[in-house]
């Protein structure tokens, strides 16, 4: 850098199973505007990759650009004291750079830098830097081990929460998630699902405040949500090879990987959403015919990231279902249900409360299905 230049700033996001099988479909669809103007401001690529396929090992290649055979990891649970080579915030830090490394793995015990560390996954203890962020670790630690919290530790996990960024509305959907659960209104499938995205939102909030304290020349936010969330869920979402599923988990769980990586790849951050999180919407419609007549019997299923519902439209083609979401809904339409290759998705962005969806059968199949909203407004669906 020049003398008198203004110090220039990166920022790399890691999202560990991000799929361009799904994502080329989104950016197509519209759904991903920040993702396509990168993409046609900047490269993109198919990463190659190593096997075994660890998460550990990997990222440390990428954050090194050295070989396992000398960065020295190979297993999950390691000590950021057994890598074997200097990693870009370790190059940038030593050079006099300020740095911000988020969630990133084996960075624990994390090292005294000239910004923040928060170690990810597999974090052996809940050392943070600086010291006052111990909290997240020690709240992910207790969430996989499975330990039962007690109202106040809640409560203060909530307190710390807010006075380092955590917004109301991440709180709020905190607080509806545990509510539901005691309640034995949650699915334990969306369970696992919904608590990681609950996570991620909690990770943001803070990163963002971070980045706004510190300033930071260099950060690294890494998450691994789309990669767990695919090692669950994929087999709904390409069923065919994996075989013998039950059509209503299909049906049910089907659209949650596309709902992941739409939230983790479009997703704004404001404070003036107009739905909070896990509001109960009703959404409704009717399916009519190539001449304008109703369709009776055709499967509508209706999903979130927090909830999945299923019914069939009646003999005037009219559908309901009540459903929670915090900010969209994808819909799973069949016409005949015996045949599941029939089948068509459409999803639905910055759901403000509940609303009508119809839907036209043109030719009287599904793959010309025509979506409309608010008075014809077409949608694109696949």
């Amino acid at each position: 850098m020049k003398a008198g230049e203004k110090p220039q700033k990166l920022v790399i996001i890691g999202l560990d199973g991000a799929t361009w099988s799904v994502i080329d479909p989104l950016i197509e669809q519209g759904h991903l505007p920040h993702m396509a103007r990168l993409i046609d401001e900047g490269a993109r690529g198919v990463l190659r990759s190593l096997d075994p396929m660890i998460s550990t090992m990997l990222w440390t290649c990428i954050s090194s650009g050295r070989l396992p055979d000398d960065h020295g990891v190979r297993d999950f649970a390691v000590s950021s004291r057994a890598v074997r080579c200097k990693r870009l915030w370790d190059i940038l830090g030593q050079a006099g750079y300020s740095v911000g490394v988020y969630g990133h793995l084996i960075t624990w015990p994390p090292d005294p830098v000239n910004g923040f560390m928060v170690p990810g996954a597999f974090a052996l203890g809940p050392e943070t830097h600086p010291p006052e962020l111990a909290f997240l670790r020690k709240l992910a630690m207790e969430e996989v081990s499975g330990k039962r919290r007690r109202l106040r530790d809640t409560l203060g996990y909530a307190w710390k929460g807010w006075r380092h960024g955590v917004r109301p509305r991440t709180l709020w959907g905190l607080g509806t998630h545990l509510a539901l659960s005691a309640l034995g209104r949650v699915d334990p499938q969306m369970d696992f699902y919904r608590k990681r995205l609950l996570k991620l939102h909690v990770d943001t909030d803070v990163f963002c405040r971070l980045m706004r304290t510190y300033q930071p020349q260099f950060s690294y936010f890494y998450t691994h949500l789309l990669d767990s969330t695919q090692h669950l869920f994929w087999k709904y979402h390409q069923p065919e090879p994996f075989g013998g599923l039950p059509e209503e988990d299909v049906d049910r769980y089907g659209g949650v990987v596309v709902q992941a990586e739409t939230t983790h790849l479009s997703a704004e951050r404001s404070d003036d959403k107009a739905i909070p999180l896990a509001a109960t919407i009703t959404v409704s419609g009717t399916i009519t015919g190539p001449g304008g007549g109703p369709v009776e019997n055709v499967l509508v299923v209706v999903g979130s990231a927090q909830d999945g519902q299923q019914t069939t439209t009646n003999a005037s083609g009219f559908y309901s279902v009540d459903i929670q979401t915090d900010e969209g809904v994808f819909f799973r339409l069949r016409p005949q249900l015996s045949d599941r290759l029939g089948q068509a998705n459409f999803w639905v962005n910055d759901v403000a409360g509940s609303f009508t969806q119809n839907y036209t059968l043109t030719a009287g199949h599904l793959l010309s299905l025509q979506p409309t909203i608010g008075g014809g407004v077409p949608l694109t669906g696949d």
